[in-house]
């Protein structure tokens, strides 16, 4: 999201094969391990328009019925997928053929959201009612061309199973104003999970650099609910509040935060992008205090960045077991078109 360049990914599948992300074997993530496997590049089985620039934020994938899973390919503008199982190379057809929401032409040419919304969470409400929380960008009314955004986290909800979405609000935003002059800058590159025990919802974001969380108490997780983390609770106002840091993560911050419930290690596991490159792994069991970061996989030439991490299982996004994939872009220097990648990884308790 932070670099826009307009390109042509020409796709030949023999050369499809690069060389892998540098990585190691066995990770040691302080309660249990992590098996990381053989990368492979996620084909675009269903001609998604966005996918030069996949992914770019967390992927959301929803049971629909059996043998049945939705998928929401967040970027400026976002498109739905079905197919077969909750993983994007099953991902077939697009349904509908268009853009289901966002993009930077009117009525947003000069609203917070004018440079594009990435449907970074779907949940299911009821029956076909969703919800989405998502990442949004100004950039300036278009003057900026890429060059800089101010982001926000917003909230969205649609009645159809994720056709079309009404017009989005906004739920968090940076305790810094906006500038008049072209910056990056605002509190965004969002991922939110439901915490069931607190009957709460949770969004961890980033500002300034560093990785923040807020919460909201409502079952829809409304605007004008969520309040920011202040050290010892959720208490300050989301929209324009204080951020406070989450410590664990001051050693390796980073930014697109992607949360998970795992069943098998009965623990919730993050995966977030670091600003030097990498992808690192976070474990906490109840949402508040996480684990110490450890290295999960690190680029290798002619790659300089492993970004917008997305673990998914047989469960989708919401919930895995021992055996989950990890989706992240491998990308090169000086540009945003990317490589779609998975690795299996394999936890052990």
């Amino acid at each position: 999201m932070r670099t826009r360049v307009v390109a042509v990914l020409i796709v030949l599948g023999a050369l499809l094969v690069a060389p892998p992300a540098a990585r190691a074997a066995v990770i040691d993530a302080g309660p249990f391990r992590a098996s990381v496997g053989t990368p492979s590049v996620v084909p675009n089985r269903a001609s998604v328009p966005v996918y030069p620039w996949m992914p770019d934020g967390h992927i959301s994938v929803l049971a629909d019925g059996p043998g049945r899973w939705i998928m929401f390919w967040a970027e400026f503008e976002n498109y739905r997928t079905v197919g077969t199982t909750p993983f994007p190379e099953d991902q077939t057809v697009r349904e509908p053929s268009g853009r289901v929401f966002g993009g930077r032409d009117d009525p947003n040419r000069c609203g917070w959201d004018n440079g594009g919304s990435w449907l970074m969470r779907v949940f299911r409400l009821s029956g076909s009612r969703l919800v989405a929380y998502y990442h949004a960008e100004d950039w300036w009314c278009g003057a900026d061309l890429g060059k800089a955004l101010w982001a926000s986290v917003a909230v969205t909800y649609s009645e159809d199973n994720g056709r079309t979405w009404a017009p989005g609000r906004q739920i968090i935003t940076s305790a810094t104003p906006r500038p008049a002059t072209p910056v990056f800058g605002g509190a965004g590159d969002n991922d939110v999970v439901y915490d069931a025990y607190n009957r709460r919802w949770i969004c961890y974001y980033h500002d300034g650099g560093r990785l923040h969380m807020a919460a909201s108490y409502d079952p829809a997780g409304a605007p004008g609910t969520w309040r920011k983390w202040d050290g010892t609770g959720f208490t300050v106002p989301g929209i324009g509040g204080a951020d406070h840091s989450i410590d664990a993560f001051l050693p390796h911050e980073g930014h697109n935060p992607s949360v998970t419930w795992n069943g098998y290690l009965d623990r919730w596991v993050m995966v977030y992008a670091g600003w030097d490159g990498r992808t690192y792994l976070s474990s906490s069991v109840g949402l508040l205090n996480w684990t110490p970061p450890v290295l999960l996989l690190a680029p290798a030439p002619p790659y300089d960045r492993i970004w917008y991490p997305t673990l998914i299982g047989d469960g989708g996004d919401q919930s895995s077991g021992r055996d989950v994939r990890l989706y992240y872009a491998r990308m090169r220097p000086g540009t945003g078109v990317r490589d779609f990648m998975s690795v299996p990884i394999t936890f052990t308790a």
